[in-house]
């Protein structure tokens, strides 16, 4: 790929008008300092204009609050990915090979039998699949979540008003997913090859449904339909399902915890357009894949089969951007951190440099080893204390900020934070160590004689 002439251009004005902003401030500085108060005051009591200093402090404060901040932003996606890695779904994703189709709108699927017709002769294919031990088919999948919403109304209670009515997501699939998908039943059954067009309509709701909607009574037998239908078409409810949770739910609350299961061969044409398919097997993911397009090949050439993945796969690439936001913030950190080492151990340094004979009198007088130490120390440790302590309140305010998005991650967990806290303090306290060990090794005498 040639390089980008405008891209060139732009980096290199970006790195000229960077090199000049930040060499302004110093350049600045140094035009303001009293050439003959510096003079007269000498090398012995010259220690650096105050502003100058000032500067310098300011940025390892800077960048040390700087560098807990986005550390603490890498640690919330790290540990919240881990989370949500190993959160209960609901569901069992392993062994499971997923692909998506979607059936065209033209004369060869514009009717409901037409439709089920390719759905009968797709899920007889899949079930002679290699290692196929259960296929189903079903508009969505608890990867991504559920994608139909509707409010419901309940055989027997008035109808609430318009807007107000329970959402649920709706979900169709045929006999068997529920076990394929390694769904609890709490009550009731699944859905049989009876469940056909033609015959009682029926639904499986779940959990969160039944405890709102009948608290402490049995939902089986009840009937609910949609609220938006002009007339009610009632489905009886024959099965009460555990609440099956997706990865992007978790990530991000859904609209609503309510879910109700409808047989695909129950529902109308116009919702069965986009599903998917759902393989448990035993056979390697390239062979399910390979067999399972040829299957639907053979039933119509023209349509295409993607997204074929098994369901960790999908879980995984989904977690994908919450990794690479969690690494990128870490990269940008620990630049920061090693700006910030430099920085301390740079101005620990010159101060040393600047106070040599400072020190060589205070030791001449009989101070030790170790207050000398302290001395030249103690001014890095307040640095980074202080920074640690800026950077602390704006990593609390950002670990709020990204809970309230991202409510179920939960990434910003104290010991996260003790880490990067003992992790920043530790960096600090060694590049302060440095310089203040070598101080300790001022000889007084050649100190003295310097003046």
């Amino acid at each position: 790929m040639p390089i980008s002439t405008s891209v060139l251009v732009f980096t290199l004005a970006a790195s000229v008008a960077t090199g000049i902003a930040v060499g302004m401030v110093p350049a600045w500085i140094a035009s303001r300092t009293d050439v003959n108060a510096a003079l007269k005051q000498g090398s012995r009591s010259f220690t650096g204009d105050r502003s100058r200093h000032l500067l310098r402090k300011g940025l390892i404060v800077s960048e040390l609050a700087l560098a807990l901040v986005l550390l603490t932003g890498a640690g919330f996606f790290v540990r919240g990915t881990q989370r949500l890695t190993n959160a209960d779904l609901g569901w069992k994703p392993d062994g499971l090979m997923t692909a998506s189709l979607s059936l065209p709108f033209n004369a060869n699927y514009a009717t409901d039998a037409q439709c089920q017709a390719f759905f009968d002769k797709l899920l007889s294919k899949m079930d002679n699949l290699p290692g196929t031990q259960k296929a189903t088919i079903s508009t969505s999948l608890p990867i991504t979540g559920f994608w139909r919403t509707s409010g419901i109304a309940i055989e027997g209670r008035p109808a609430p008003p318009r807007g107000k009515e329970a959402q649920v997501y709706y979900n169709s699939e045929t006999p068997g997913t529920m076990a394929n998908l390694g769904l609890r039943m709490a009550r009731g059954r699944d859905f049989n090859p009876g469940d056909r067009a033609g015959s009682r309509r029926v639904a499986i709701i779940n959990e969160a449904l039944a405890r709102d909607l009948w608290p402490g009574e049995n939902p089986l037998g009840k009937r609910i339909a949609d609220a938006t239908a002009k007339a009610p078409d009632w489905l009886e409810i024959v099965g009460v399902s555990a609440d099956v949770h997706s990865a992007l739910e978790l990530a991000r609350p859904a609209d609503t915890p309510f879910q109700v299961h409808l047989p695909l061969s129950q529902t109308p044409s116009k919702y069965l357009h986009w599903f998917n398919l759902a393989v448990r097997s035993t056979a390697p993911g390239a062979t399910v894949a390979e067999a399972l397009r040829a299957a639907v090949q053979q039933i119509d050439p023209d349509q295409p089969v993607y997204d074929i993945l098994s369901a960790r796969e999908s879980m995984q690439q989904f977690m994908r951007s919450f990794g690479l936001t969690g690494k990128l913030l870490g990269s940008f950190a620990l630049v920061g951190l090693a700006l910030s080492a430099v920085g301390i151990f740079g101005v620990i340094a010159n101060l040393v440099a600047q106070r040599t004979s400072e020190i060589g009198i205070r030791m001449a007088l009989g101070a030790q080893a170790k207050d000398v130490l302290w001395l030249v120390l103690g001014e890095g440790l307040r640095l980074a204390a202080l920074g640690i302590a800026i950077g602390l309140a704006f990593a609390w305010g950002l670990v709020r900020f990204l809970n309230s998005l991202l409510p179920a991650m939960h990434g910003g967990d104290p010991v996260a934070v003790a880490g990067v806290v003992l992790l920043l303090g530790g960096t600090a306290a060694f590049a302060c160590w440095l310089p203040s060990r070598r101080a300790t090794k001022v000889d007084p005498i050649i100190a003295l004689r310097a003046e």
